[in-house]
């Protein structure tokens, strides 16, 4: 991927679908938008972006309670750090 990555997490399909559509709409022309409908699924998703040195540059999810969202966290973590030059 050539642009930074815009990552939305959300458990609810209609209101994950809403706002990737907003932010499509205001942010395509120079972010990638992509989304995960649960944190098992946007702990892949950035497990891979992070493996591939994609940037990610904003992580957007609600406060996710239990080992989901506790992994999604962790990853997270990592991902910023290799996007800023660090080690985790």
């Amino acid at each position: 991927m050539s642009k930074p990555v815009l990552f939305l997490v959300h458990d609810d399909s209609s209101t994950l679908e809403a706002l990737e559509a907003d932010v499509r709409r205001r942010f395509a022309a120079d972010y990638t938008v992509l989304t995960g409908a649960s944190s098992e699924a946007a702990t892949s998703a950035l497990a891979e972006l992070g493996s591939r040195g994609d940037e990610v540059a904003l992580i957007v999810a609600p406060e996710l309670d239990g080992v989901g969202g506790a992994r999604l966290e962790a990853i997270t973590l990592r991902v910023w750090h290799r996007t800023i030059g660090g080690s985790c």
